[in-house]
């Protein structure tokens, strides 16, 4: 089938894959322009690997519409596609009686925002489940699991691939000009290159609003400035220690250190919370390890014994500081540009793994009013919003 219209994803991380993959689907001819050697380089790896269910985050914004409706797309398209997931299940846990106001909110929080599965537990209760956690009360969710990010971004990857797709690695964009057409200049290789497009979609994660500044044709006070959270991963030297996920409650600028088991039984607890100035360093911080046992024994007394390994950090895009609340994710589009065909994504952080396929839908629909699979509770008014 011959594609009227083209469209250039700037970023092959998990947010960009999922776009280009979603725009072939639809009939336009797709190009994903990517500055890393390859996925594997990607920032979307460095992460807790978690399907969630949307519990945390307020009703009606983009992170808990998308969350729930891009849980449900990535558990099928997991199990379609043969990738590795496994529907663990989740503890939040109260270490305090006084905590327990706190846990109760969040279960409500969750209800708001259609997630009607959420189990409040005692601490006898909690000990059936899971005999070596501490606390005071909990909250089970049994729709949280883990699945094998590398898998699914090689499978959209494939996919994209396969319906004519083309992804470029290794390829830094210089500039963004809006004529006829988009134009973007950038270098491929160290050499010079040139694309044009119909559509164009900021989907470069960490560099979004660094690649929006090349665009002198957007009002630049529209442009939100980066922020980056540096989170700390550390391994507990034996496998298969939980058989559910352990999060404590939610702090400012993410969900706690929480303890994770991955799809191949590795235990690892992570991200804390580390402001850096630039996303370009991965070295895991190793004098961190105090601060985080000191917080992990609230509710996993044992960890000294077991002792802790680094294994890798990720950083999360933010577009506010360390002194304010989390925003919600930031999509802008022409109503924001005052120019058609155009998509900025804007801190894209957790849950955006999980919101990636429903994240992909919107933009496709955005871009060119075309329907692919939105779920009647994506209102009008939520459409509209920046």
């Amino acid at each position: 089938m011959r594609k009227e219209k083209t469209a250039i994803v700037v970023g092959a991380g998990v947010i960009g894959l999922a776009i280009g993959r979603a725009l072939q689907q639809a009939g336009i001819a797709t190009t994903v322009i990517e500055m890393k050697q390859s996925i594997e380089n990607s920032n979307s790896f460095r992460n807790s690997a978690v399907i969630h269910a949307g519990i945390y985050y307020k009703p009606n914004q983009l992170k808990a519409m998308f969350c729930r409706k891009g849980a449900a797309l990535l558990y099928d398209y997991c199990l379609r596609n043969a990738i590795a997931v496994n529907k663990r299940g989740k503890l939040i846990v109260a270490t305090s009686k006084g905590q327990l106001p706190a846990l109760a909110a969040l279960q409500e929080n969750a209800l708001k925002n259609g997630i009607n599965d959420i189990i409040a537990l005692s601490p006898k209760e909690v000990y059936t489940l899971e005999p070596n956690i501490q606390c005071q009360g909990a909250l089970l969710s049994p729709s949280t699991g883990v699945f094998d990010v590398k898998q699914f971004m090689q499978q959209l990857l494939k996919d994209f691939v396969a319906l004519d797709g083309e992804c470029f690695f290794s390829s830094q964009v210089q500039s963004i000009k809006k004529e006829e057409k988009y134009c973007i200049e950038y270098s491929s290789n160290g050499k010079p290159a040139y694309q044009y497009s119909d559509y164009l979609v900021n989907a470069a994660g960490l560099y979004a609003p660094n690649v929006a500044k090349t665009m002198f044709f957007l009002k630049q006070d529209s442009i939100p400035k980066p922020y980056y959270a540096k989170g700390n991963y550390f391994r507990l030297n034996m496998k298969n220690y939980f058989s559910k996920l352990i999060y404590p409650l939610p702090e400012q600028a993410g969900l706690g250190i929480h303890a994770t088991t991955d799809i191949h039984g590795v235990v690892r607890f992570g991200p804390d919370v580390q402001w850096v100035d630039t996303p370009d360093n991965y070295d895991v911080d190793e004098t961190r390890k105090s601060s985080f046992i000191e917080e992990i024994k609230r509710w996993f007394p044992s960890v000294e014994q077991y002792g802790l390994e680094a294994e890798f950090s990720g950083i999360r895009a933010k577009i506010s500081p360390a002194q304010q609340q989390p925003q919600d994710f930031m999509i802008q589009s022409a109503e924001q540009h005052d120019c058609d065909g155009l998509v900025n994504l804007y801190g894209i952080e957790s849950p955006g793994l999980t919101s990636s396929l429903a994240i992909a839908e919107y933009v496709v629909e955005t871009l060119s009013n075309i329907m692919l699979y939105f779920p009647p509770y994506f209102e009008p008014s939520f459409r509209s919003k920046p």
